[in-house]
């Protein structure tokens, strides 16, 4: 369905259409400006297409825009927080009051902060989009994937380059304790999906990634200063890559130009 919005003469006419073939019955003057501006289904798009075309395109744009504007700066402040929390006795201080504070549930966060568990709900999100035909889930079931990667290799690089040792001194270097995965990767999931659906799904999600947080604190296995840069650098990610499939839905809109006997006039299309 589309609609066509006329204000040329500034009438503010409103004229309903129904479908992309009759705007190019009333307007056959400009039939390339209409065929071009269609934007193709989700869902008739092949996986061997997104995986590689688009996902190269796509994790390489994320991670652009992860490490510019404002982005950034809130990953310097996550950066900052962290140096000064383990630079102080707050680390210390809070591991010997969080130390096994919830027992056995921190088995819960231990498994849903899993990257094994956050990648299989990404993709089912996009198989299910899929098979339901549903454009958004699919878009959204992208993003998840593509957030999940890129928090999961920017935490793995920075537990390389810090190598630093968990509170309760396990891991090795590749599964070193700054910063926390479970932290990076369940906060990507929550803002990808704040962003793509809104607040009435996103907060309790974002509560859940703050459980698992405090999880990981609970089991000795971060320090807060791991857990508060995994969290920024998680939300960051999902953000960023969640609004750059959100700027693809906005392409379905299109202005087009085209005449008639009053004139030359703009045409607003919109495909839903």
């Amino acid at each position: 369905m589309s609609g066509t919005f006329s204000i040329g003469d500034l009438d503010m006419k409103w004229q309903p259409e129904i479908g992309l073939a009759m705007v190019l019955i009333l307007f056959p003057t400009f039939p390339v400006h209409a065929q071009t501006v269609s934007p193709t289904k989700a869902h008739e798009e092949s996986f061997s297409g997104y995986l590689f075309q688009e996902l190269p395109k796509n994790l390489l744009r994320g991670t652009t825009e992860t490490f510019s504007g404002w982005h950034l700066a809130i990953l310097g402040a996550g950066g900052g927080a962290a140096i000064g929390l383990s630079q102080t006795d707050a680390d210390d201080e809070v591991r010997s009051g969080a130390g096994d504070s919830i027992g056995d549930f921190a088995t819960i966060g231990d498994i849903a902060g899993n990257g094994f568990t956050l990648g299989g709900i990404a993709l089912s999100t996009y198989i299910v989009g899929r098979v339901a035909e549903d454009d958004k889930m699919i878009a959204t079931g992208k993003a998840l994937i593509e957030s999940q990667i890129l928090a999961q290799t920017m935490t793995v690089l920075l537990k390389v380059a810090t190598d630093r040792e968990r509170p309760d001194g396990s891991g090795d270097r590749l599964d070193s304790s700054f910063p926390s995965g479970h932290a990076s990767g369940t906060f990507a999931l929550a803002s990808t999906v704040d962003a793509m659906y809104g607040h009435e799904i996103g907060i309790p999600l974002y509560l859940l990634a703050g459980f698992v947080a405090f999880s990981r604190l609970s089991d000795e296995k971060h320090f807060l200063s791991d857990v508060v840069f995994g969290a920024a650098l998680g939300t960051v990610v999902g953000r960023r890559v969640a609004g750059l499939h959100k700027q693809e839905e906005q392409k379905r809109m299109a202005i087009l130009p085209y005449a008639d006997a009053h004139g030359v006039r703009l045409m607003l299309t919109v495909w839903w």
